[in-house]
C-alpha cells in the first residue's frame, strides 16, 4: 500500500515538475486565462489519474 502511495506522489511530482517547464518555457504567452486552462487542465488529469489507480 504505502508503494502505491509512493509511486502517486512520485507520478505527480514529475507531473508538477513537466507542467513548471511547460510554463516556464511558454511564460512570453502567459496570459491569465492561460493560466487558468493550464491549471484546469493539470486538476482533471490528476483526477482521472488518481481514479485510475
Amino acid at each position: 500500500m504505502q508503494s502505491v502511495l509512493d509511486n502517486k506522489i512520485k507520478g505527480i511530482n514529475v507531473i508538477a515538475t513537466k507542467m513548471i517547464l511547460h510554463l516556464k518555457h511558454q511564460k512570453e504567452t502567459l496570459l491569465p486565462a492561460n493560466l487558468h486552462r493550464t491549471a484546469l487542465s493539470v486538476f482533471i488529469y490528476l483526477r482521472m489519474w488518481n481514479d485510475w489507480y
